[in-house]
Formats: structure tokens, C-alpha cells, sequence
């Protein structure tokens, strides 16, 4: 008999207050109180969280927090962000940590680990409670590192509103089964809910069912926040919280993006948003203070379509070209990643106004050259475009054993190709056809808009140089040609 057949029975839910109770403080006393349903937001309270009902039975025995009206100062105040280990426990007024947690919890060096291995309440249930005291600033989200856990797996996060009613009550804000860990928990997003209590103090709980099983290693409690070394704002670690850069042309925009307290505020992602009208190419150059394998700039559009990637050349300058195109969800956005320890960086771009090939290229002998190893170059094809013409020749060098590597973006709503037929194609300097060019996205389900050619390894019978052809089947459009190794 799982949740949704029976109600909890009054021991369960003594056993739960019981150890609410335990690990009460005199800064904000955690007490038994009547049991009351967790239906959800009323109409200016909405919550978008599809939650099962077992799962809101037992938030609706967590029990209430009840404050004091004459509260003693906090010992210590918490600073945002506060990254913690999930395995910290609470220690007293001022202090961050679990205060409480199921019998099947299990708690390491490395974190804790939800594992619950009933079939019915509470065996089946496994959960975890914090508070963060002594909170001055406006929290924004909450960050859960658990990247280790059975694919499916479903993890709930709930927060207490303490502006619910006359005494608060548990509101859950996130029930999924993430791929890798879970994205940031909105702390700010729900009108009329406080998470954060007027002497300043946060409660949350992470919680699954049998068969969930998550070890969660930190805790990242986050604010936005504003750092005078830098000109990025935190949090802008999604892309609905993306910072808007200044208007182009950008120059030496600040940024931290990395694990590691030496860091902005220790994430490994940031995200800044830009507009454009179709056509419009930009370029932008992203100058890590190190440079890591691990550090990756790429450009999405707002519905998380890829749209650019990064290029690094021989010198280590690492750029994005983005082509603004009609399929795109405005505003786009510029991603820089890193995994690895926090490191600056800075941020250059501008609107690119003039084309990279040079007219006429119209047929092989006069092909645009490119001299560098990796390259890239932008061009237009189609009729009332830069010269009118529809075809456009490259020529490029390669050694025996590369395998160059060249992906064209372009507007696919205004330009096409006959990748059966004609394709774009590499040819060396005797016409003998190397490779040809393939649809991104009936190849790989990546966003249309985009091919690629991928040649060698160069052979001892291929004679250099080396020619790229476009030639589209209809329409007009901007593009680059980007080479990649």
C-alpha cells in the first residue's frame, strides 16, 4: 500500500515532529503544528509543480515553523552565496546545515544520500531538512549538486513560506528526474510566497520515494550579486536570468565564471543576452585569464537552440560567430562554461559589416583564400545579395593526415541546398571530390540551419591546395564558413 491509498497514521507524523523539534533553536523554533493540506498556491500564489499526491501528503506532515516575536540577534550572518556541503549540519542560532532527516538517509564524507527502500509510508519516503540562518540579502535560487544517481530517478525540493497564512506552511517547488544534477530552484519567482523569514531564516527539504536514490554532494544558497571587479551580475546562470550586454560594440566586459571560492561566486555557468535582426552577423571574442580545456563560450537562441560555437586558432583567441537567423527565439545569448576552477575572463564583440570572401569568387581560379590553419569567414550567396551570384569558392591548405573540419550556418528559412544533388563539397586541386557537405539536422537533430563536411584524413594522393564550393538551390542568405581542425 503506497501514499495515495492511505492517509498518515498520527506515529508517522509524531516521529517527524519529534525530530523537527530536536533540532529547534531559540533563533527559529521548529514546532508541531496542526496538520493542514497542501493543495498547492491559491490563485496569487501559483506554483507550476506537477506533484504527486503521495508527494504532498508528506510535505503536509513535515509540520509548520513557528518564530519567536522576541528573537534573540543572530550569532553570525550568512553572507550569499553560501555554498555548503550537503553533509553540514546545523549547529546552533547562526549556523547553516541539516536539522533533520529520514532514518535511511545516509550521511559521508562526500554528501548525503537519499535512499529510500520501503514500499509504504514513511519507508518509502526519504528526505532531509536544512536551515540557513542569519540571512540579510535577497535570496534568488538554490543550487542542488547530485550528479550521481539511477537514470529516472525523480528528486522533490520544497521551501518553507512563511507568508502563508498565520503560521506558513511547506510549498513544493520542484519535482523532476534530472539528467544531471537539477537546474537552479527559483527562490524569487513566486508572487506573495517569503522563503525567507523576517528574522532571516531559510528552510527547505529535499525528498524522494522509493525507487529515487540521490547522493547530493553541495548546496549552493545564491543572491544576486554585484562584485566592482567584474561587469557581469550574478545570477546569471540560465538563460532566463542572462545579463543583458551593453550595446555593440562590446570591449573588455568583465566576467568569473568556475568552481572554487577564489571565483565571483563559485558557478560554472553564465549567460548574457543580445538582439539582432535577421542577417545581422556578430562576432564575438572570449579571452580566458587561463586557458582551459574545460572553458567553452557557445551561443544559444532563447529556446535553447544552439546557434554558434566556439573556434580557437593557433594563437589560443577564442571566438563565437553567430548568424542571426529567422528561425531564431530573440533574445539570444552568449554561454561561457567552465568546470574547472574559477578563472576571469573578458568579453569583446561586434556586429561584423563587411563579408570575409572576397567577390569575384565565382569560380575555382578565383577563389578566395584562407591562410590560416583554422579560419573563419562569412559571405553571402543569392540574387540581390552581395554581388548577386549563387556560387562561392574558398581555397585552403592541409597537410597529409589532417582531417579539416568545416561547419556552415546559415538562414535555412531563406536559402537552401540540394544536399542529394549538389551539395557544398571539398575538392583538392585536381576536382577529385573529398567529402560533401550533410544536413545538420536531418543528420545529426541538431537546429537546421547548419552543415557540415568533414574531410580526410588527407592522403598522399590528395593535391593541395584544397577548394570549398557553395552553391545554394534557391533563395539568399548571410553565412559562415567556419574550419575547425
Amino acid at each position: 500500500m503506497n501514499l495515495t491509498a492511505r492517509r498518515f497514521g498520527v506515529a508517522a507524523a509524531a516521529v517527524i515532529a519529534a525530530a523537527l523539534l530536536g533540532c529547534a533553536s531559540n533563533t527559529s523554533q521548529l514546532r508541531p503544528q496542526p496538520q493542514r493540506e497542501l493543495g498547492g498556491h491559491k490563485a496569487d500564489h501559483s506554483l507550476p509543480v506537477l506533484l504527486p499526491q503521495q508527494a504532498r501528503d508528506a510535505l503536509a506532515h513535515f509540520g509548520a515553523l513557528a518564530t519567536s516575536a522576541a528573537r534573540p540577534a543572530h550569532a553570525v550572518s550568512t553572507a550569499l552565496p553560501y555554498n555548503m556541503p550537503a553533509n553540514q549540519q546545523y549547529g546552533g542560532p547562526g549556523d547553516a546545515g541539516w536539522v533533520a532527516h529520514s532514518s535511511d538517509v545516509a550521511v559521508s564524507p562526500t554528501g548525503i544520500t537519499l535512499q529510500a527502500g520501503g514500499t509504504d509510508y514513511p519507508a518509502n519516503f526519504s528526505y532531509a531538512i536544512y536551515r540557513v540562518d542569519g540571512i540579510s540579502q535577497t535570496v534568488t535560487n538554490l543550487g542542488i549538486s547530485c550528479p550521481n544517481h539511477p537514470p529516472g530517478s525523480f528528486l522533490g525540493v520544497a521551501a518553507y513560506n512563511w507568508a502563508y497564512g498565520s503560521q506558513g506552511r511547506w510549498e513544493p517547488l520542484w519535482y523532476d528526474a534530472p539528467i544531471d544534477s537539477p537546474p537552479p530552484i527559483a527562490l524569487d519567482q513566486t508572487p506573495g510566497a517569503s522563503f525567507v523569514s523576517p528574522s532571516g531564516d531559510l528552510a527547505f527539504a529535499l525528498f524522494c520515494f522509493n525507487p529515487g536514490t540521490f547522493e547530493v554532494q553541495g548546496i549552493l544558497v545564491d543572491a544576486d550579486v554585484v562584485n566592482p571587479l567584474y561587469d557581469e551580475v550574478e545570477q546569471n546562470d540560465t538563460i532566463e536570468t542572462a545579463n543583458a550586454l551593453p550595446a555593440f560594440p562590446v570591449s573588455n566586459f568583465r566576467g568569473n565564471v568556475g568552481v572554487g571560492a577564489g571565483g565571483y561566486d563559485g558557478d560554472t555557468d553564465d549567460y548574457f543576452s543580445f538582439s539582432g535582426s535577421v542577417g545581422d552577423m556578430y562576432r564575438f571574442t572570449v579571452t580566458p585569464s587561463t586557458d582551459k580545456p574545460e572553458f567553452k563560450p557557445y551561443a544559444y537562441d532563447a529556446a535553447g537552440n544552439e546557434i554558434g560555437e566556439y573556434n580557437k586558432d593557433a594563437l589560443g583567441v577564442t571566438t563565437v560567430t553567430v548568424l542571426v537567423t529567422t528561425g531564431q527565439t530573440q533574445p539570444l545569448v552568449l554561454y561561457v562554461g567552465n568546470d574547472s576552477l574559477s578563472l576571469d575572463y573578458t568579453v569583446s564583440a561586434d556586429k561584423v559589416l563587411s563579408y570575409g570572401e572576397v567577390e569575384d569568387n565565382d569560380t575555382q581560379p578565383e577563389s578566395t583564400p584562407e591562410a590560416a590553419p583554422v579560419f573563419i569567414v562569412n559571405g553571402n550567396l543569392g540574387p540581390n545579395g552581395n554581388d548577386g551570384d549563387s556560387v562561392d569558392w574558398y581555397t585552403f591548405s592541409a597537410s597529409i593526415g589532417d582531417t579539416p573540419t568545416l561547419v556552415l550556418w546559415y538562414d535555412s528559412a531563406t536559402m537552401s541546398f540540394d544536399f542529394d544533388n549538389n551539395p557544398p563539397v571539398i575538392v583538392d586541386a585536381n576536382g577529385n571530390q573529398l567529402c560533401k557537405g550533410v544536413d545538420g539536422f536531418t543528420n545529426y537533430a541538431i537546429p537546421d540551419s547548419v552543415a557540415f563536411l568533414f574531410a580526410g584524413p588527407i592522403s598522399p594522393f590528395d593535391t593541395t591546395p584544397f577548394y570549398l564550393n557553395v552553391s545554394p538551390a534557391s533563395g539568399k542568405s548571410n553565412y559562415w564558413f567556419e574550419r575547425y581542425n
